[in-house]
């Protein structure tokens, strides 16, 4: 797929000389007109451009920087969705020029962020009705183990049942209206509001199984415990789990991966995404770099100005490019277990409607200290988090006893802005950021 990069209205007949040549000059094929308006949106906003439809069907702009267009007519091709995300670019309109030839995707694989072309809900699947690579399903066999060893992640298709899932969502829709007050962060909704307001109202549930049976007894699923420990160890512990509720258009989180923050000793951790809802690439699915893990760096991380993302940071100066992402399309009651070294993320949910739920806990072998967060006033070298719930073998440090030391919150989803605008280094990071985006735009209009 070529890409035309072109200053605005003067290049439409590049762009339609393009699709004549790519079409044959067939001009019978369906297409449908949209008007480009230019809003007065701040600079540092993100472009997300044409969210495509059938023909006939609106189209949706969003979040388009100022002096990015001018009004323009397009014809574009319909029955794709293509994206572009830029920080502080130059006032240039990236045209498709491929729009309308087939576009060839291994199994498992979308262009990802600057340019992701989305073929409708699990478009990343193989077409003839095989799951893409990496999935598998019960019993859990050697080979899935062996490609999570070598990948840092892998799929357990349809792990749960039905009655299962609608559980968990049942108690999801509880915990959202946090109407004993035990969550941090959140008022409890009031008994006018609606369940889906109460929801919306909520990104992400730190520590669930700290409030219901229901999330308690997810940690320990038949399902989660054959794979872990396959990947882990006979002895399994988990320390944490999140509910992420993630309505249409809540923000994803930028790259990072877990060690980041749930440390171990032995590089053991492993995350195991439960999904409650179809997630794809629409509604906020996770993305993932392959074989990211193996070297065991933990990159550095920075705030990231960007408003794709809560609050969270985001690593970078890895090697890999947004190009070597992958989507990990599931189907509700899948689940995705993942390195704690493995670089991933998830993008907005971008869903006109809904929500795209998923519950994730994170578990590491029992063998190891887990210096997470002090308890006591030994030195780091021996700290060892013991708020813990053991789901499968034995307990060496039984003898230590277990702490009620972590508490229900919400995460912050940046919305109303984050923590780190008040840090005076993070002031003097967007300074130098409004800045640079400053002189770009001078550069361009020179």
């Amino acid at each position: 797929m070529r890409i035309h990069v072109a200053r605005e209205p003067e290049m439409l007949p590049v762009f339609r000389r393009e699709k004549d040549r790519l079409t044959g000059g067939d001009m019978n094929l369906p297409a449908v007109q949209l008007q480009v308006q230019q809003p007065a949106v701040d600079d540092d906003e993100l472009i997300i451009l044409l969210h495509a439809g059938p023909a006939n069907t609106p189209w949706r702009v969003d979040h388009i920087p100022e002096d990015h267009f001018s009004p323009a007519k397009m014809e574009i091709h319909p029955g794709y969705v293509f994206e572009t995300y830029r920080h502080g670019v130059l006032p240039l309109f990236h045209y498709l020029a491929a729009m309308t030839t087939p576009i060839s995707l291994s199994p498992n694989r979308l262009v990802p962020d600057d340019l992701a072309v989305q073929l409708g809900p699990f478009g990343s699947w193989p077409k003839d009705g095989s799951l893409p690579n990496g999935y598998f399903t019960r019993p859990v066999t050697d080979e899935a183990a062996t490609f999570y060893k070598e990948n840092g992640f892998l799929v357990l298709h349809d792990a749960l049942s039905a009655a299962e899932v609608e559980e968990l969502k049942q108690d999801t829709l509880k915990v959202c209206r946090n109407e004993d007050g035990r969550i941090g962060g959140i008022e409890t909704a009031d008994p006018s509001m609606s369940d889906l307001d109460a929801m919306k109202r909520v990104l992400c549930i730190h520590f669930p199984h700290k409030l219901t049976d229901v999330f308690y007894r997810a940690l320990a699923y038949p399902a989660l415990t054959d794979v872990l420990t396959k990947v882990i160890s006979p002895n399994v512990k988990c320390m944490q789990s999140m509910l992420f509720v993630k309505a249409s258009g809540k923000p994803g989180q930028a790259w990072h991966q877990d060690e980041d923050y749930i440390p171990t000793r032995d590089r053991s951790l492993a995350g195991a995404w439960i999904a409650l809802d179809d997630a794809t690439v629409e509604n906020g699915c996770l993305w993932v770099l392959p074989g990211s893990h193996a070297r065991g760096i933990l990159w550095p991380q920075k705030f990231h100005f960007d408003k794709r993302f809560d609050c969270a940071r985001e690593s970078y100066n890895f090697p890999w490019k947004d190009e070597d992402s992958v989507p990990v399309e599931v189907k509700a009651g899948s689940i995705v277990f993942f390195n704690g070294y493995l670089l991933h993320r998830s993008l907005p949910n971008r869903a006109t409607t809904g929500f795209r739920r998923a519950l994730v806990n994170h578990y590491m072998s029992a063998e190891s200290f887990l210096p997470w967060i002090k308890d006591d006033k030994s030195n780091m070298a021996m700290t060892d988090f013991r708020d813990i719930v053991m789901v499968a073998g034995e307990d060496p440090f039984a003898y230590k006893g277990v702490i009620d030391h972590s508490k229900a919150h919400v995460r912050a989803d940046g919305q109303g802005g984050c923590a780190d605008w008040d840090n005076e280094n993070q002031k003097r990071l967007a300074a130098e950021h409004a800045k640079k985006t400053a002189a770009q735009k001078e550069a361009a209009a020179a």
